[in-house]
C-alpha cells in the first residue's frame, strides 16, 4: 500500500484545532498531498485545510520554503539580478582606484544592518548567502579564507540549491593554515573549503585538501628556524597542492572565485591579532602605525610609508603562510580579462571595515563587494560621495 493511502486511512475524527492542524501540517509537508486531497482526509473544506496550515505556521509548526524557479526565468532572471548592483556605490569605488589600476570593481550588492549589533552577521549572512549562490553557479575552482563571515554564509548555502545544474565536480580549496589561538574550530579555512565542498559536490564528494597541519604564522624570533620551517611547509603535498611550486602553479593559479572577509581598521586579524602580534613580535602600536587592516590574513600596509617601513610589513607578512596578497591580485587579474570569472568577493558587514576595504580596491585586489548599508554608507562618506 503507498505512503498516501496509508496515510490517510489511519487518521481518526479529532475536532481540537491543533490536533487537526497538526495533521494537515504533517499531510501536506510530508505526504504531499495537496489542500484538496488533504481535506478529503480530513473530512473537511479546502478553505478549512488552508486556515489549520495557517495555524501551523503560525505555531512554528510548519515551514513554508520559497524555491525560484529559475529555469521558468530563462534570460528575464539574469537581467533583474543585474539590477540589484548598487551602481552609484559601484561607481563610486571604481573612481576611488588609480587610473592606471586595472582591476574595479564591477558589482557591488548592499543588504540592511540589523539594528542590534548582536544580529548584525546572522541577517547579513542570510542576505549574503543568496548572492554568494548565484556567484558560485558556474565556477570551477573557488578558494575560501577564514573566519566568521564566511561561515556565517556558508551555513545558509546549506538551505539554498548551489549545486551544479549541469552535475559538474567542482573544486574547493583552502587558502590558509590553522589560527592556533581560540576554540573556533568552525571558522577555519579548511573546515569551511570542506563544507562547502559537501554543499556544491554533494555529501559523497571527494574530500577537499585540508591544510588543518599547517600553522597560519611561523614565528620570526628566530629567522634561521623560522626559513628552515616556512622551507619544510613549502615541501609538504598538500600546500603543494593548494599553492604550488617554483616550478608549477597549484589550485592557486586556477582560482575563479575568492571568497573573503576583511578585518577592521588597524585592528588586523580582528580577534586573532594578539596571534599575529605573538608571531611578528610587532606591537600593538606597531600595526595601528603601519597596518590599515588585513585581507584575509595577509596585512595591508598604510599608504604614504617610506620603503624601511614598508619593509618591515613585509617581514610581518613573511610570517603568514597562507595565500599572498599577490596571489590574490592575479586572482583578481584573471577575473578582470574573463568578467564570467567572480574572482575576489569580499563580504563584510560593519562601517568599521571602509577604510580597509577602499585600501584593497586601491590596490585592485577586489572585484565584487557583498557589504551591508553601514558599510555602504561609510565607504561614501569616506569618498566624498555621500548621499
Amino acid at each position: 500500500m503507498s505512503r498516501r493511502r496509508v496515510a490517510t486511512s489511519r487518521i481518526k475524527d479529532v475536532e481540537d484545532p491543533r490536533v487537526r492542524a497538526v495533521q494537515a501540517a504533517y499531510l501536506h509537508a510530508e505526504c504531499k498531498l495537496t489542500q484538496l486531497e488533504v481535506a478529503g482526509a480530513l473530512r473537511t473544506s479546502q478553505p478549512h485545510v488552508s486556515r489549520l496550515l495557517k495555524l501551523a505556521m503560525e505555531n512554528g509548526w510548519l515551514e513554508k520554503r520559497l524555491v525560484l524557479n529559475r529555469a521558468a526565468l530563462g534570460e528575464q532572471l539574469t537581467e533583474a539580478l543585474a539590477s540589484l548592483s548598487d551602481r552609484n556605490l559601484v561607481q563610486v569605488l571604481a573612481s576611488y582606484a588609480p587610473q592606471d589600476e586595472e582591476v574595479k570593481v564591477v558589482d557591488a550588492r548592499v543588504f540592511p544592518s540589523a539594528p542590534a549589533l548582536t544580529e548584525r552577521l546572522g541577517r547579513f549572512a542570510r542576505a549574503a548567502s543568496g548572492r554568494v549562490a548565484e556567484l558560485l553557479a558556474d565556477v570551477e575552482v573557488v578558494g575560501v579564507t577564514w573566519g566568521a563571515t564566511i561561515e556565517n554564509v556558508i551555513a545558509n548555502l546549506d538551505g539554498i540549491n548551489v549545486a551544479s545544474p549541469l552535475r559538474k565536480q567542482r573544486v574547493v580549496t583552502p587558502l590558509s593554515g590553522e589560527l592556533l589561538q581560540g576554540s573556533e574550530v568552525q571558522y577555519s579555512s579548511s573546515v569551511l573549503a570542506h563544507r562547502l565542498n559537501r554543499l556544491l559536490n554533494g555529501p559523497t564528494a571527494e574530500p577537499s585538501i585540508s591544510l588543518t597541519a599547517i600553522p597560519a604564522f611561523v614565528p620570526n624570533q628566530n629567522p634561521k628556524m623560522q626559513r628552515a620551517l616556512l622551507e619544510e611547509i613549502r615541501m609538504r603535498d598538500n600546500y603543494q597542492q593548494v599553492f604550488g611550486t617554483a616550478k608549477s602553479g597549484g589550485l592557486v593559479s586556477r582560482i575563479d572565485c575568492v571568497l573573503t572577509s576583511i578585518g577592521p581598521y588597524e585592528i588586523p586579524l580582528g580577534a586573532k591579532i594578539f596571534e599575529l602580534m605573538q608571531a611578528t613580535r610587532a606591537s600593538h602600536e606597531d600595526l595601528r602605525t603601519l597596518v590599515s587592516g588585513d585581507f584575509a590574513g595577509t596585512l595591508l600596509a598604510k599608504p604614504g610609508l617610506d620603503s624601511r617601513l614598508r619593509d618591515k610589513v613585509e617581514s610581518f607578512n613573511a610570517c603568514w603562510t597562507g595565500i599572498t596578497l599577490k596571489q590574490f591580485k592575479d586572482v583578481a587579474l584573471r577575473a578582470h580579462k574573463d568578467q564570467r570569472k567572480p574572482g575576489n568577493v569580499v563580504i563584510a558587514a560593519g562601517k568599521e571595515k571602509a577604510s580597509v576595504l577602499l585600501e584593497a580596491v586601491r590596490r585592485g585586489l577586489v572585484n565584487q563587494v557583498i557589504v551591508d548599508q553601514a558599510l555602504a554608507n561609510q565607504l561614501l562618506v569616506l569618498c566624498g560621495a555621500e548621499k
